[in-house]
């Protein structure tokens, strides 16, 4: 099957808005609704071509073509996710250091992370998750728990991270 400009723009198109729709959105529960949706796109590849024959080839090749660029996207999503995850991983770690600092030069730990710009963050920090809408760190300061303060935030497929203990250990909860 050859590509004329039209199936390769309409190929190149869907591949760029699926890579955005895994990046905003950042979360393994995505790949069910596309999932169903490639059954549908086989589900129209297949059966008008059977039963019209060749008057509904071009609908045939549009399906098999999206079926394709969504077959392609779900290993970019795994790199893309994974990108997120190291950046997060990375900013948390940053947000950790710069509490410490806060609290070793006032004494305590600040009230919002906030505080923390321009003197120890350079702007106010967020994970990687999500492209148009990056999702925040939740930070409260609080006494009772081991750091002095809790620090969360949501990783997807309904899972949350959060600061667990002293040591800088990390527990998810889903």
């Amino acid at each position: 099957m050859s590509l004329s400009r039209p199936h390769l723009l309409f190929s190149l198109g869907l591949l760029l808005a699926l890579l955005v729709l895994h990046a905003e959105v950042a979360d393994a529960l995505l790949l069910f609704p596309q999932v169903l949706a490639m059954a549908l796109l086989v589900s129209l590849a297949t059966l008008p071509y059977l039963a019209f024959g060749p008057r509904f080839r071009e609908l045939t090749r549009y399906s098999l073509l999206a079926l394709a660029v969504m077959v392609v996207s779900f290993p970019l999503a795994l790199g893309i996710w994974r990108q997120q995850d190291q950046a997060t991983h990375r900013r948390r770690a940053q947000v950790v250091a710069a509490l410490e600092a806060y609290r070793r030069q006032r004494g305590a730990y600040p009230d919002s992370l906030a505080q923390l710009v321009p003197g120890y963050l350079p702007q106010l920090p967020a994970t990687a998750y999500g492209l148009l809408r990056p999702r925040p760190f939740v930070y409260q300061r609080r006494a009772a728990a081991p750091t002095g303060y809790n620090l969360s935030y949501y990783v997807g497929a309904l899972t949350e991270a959060h600061l667990s203990g002293s040591d800088g250990t990390w527990a998810y909860d889903d």
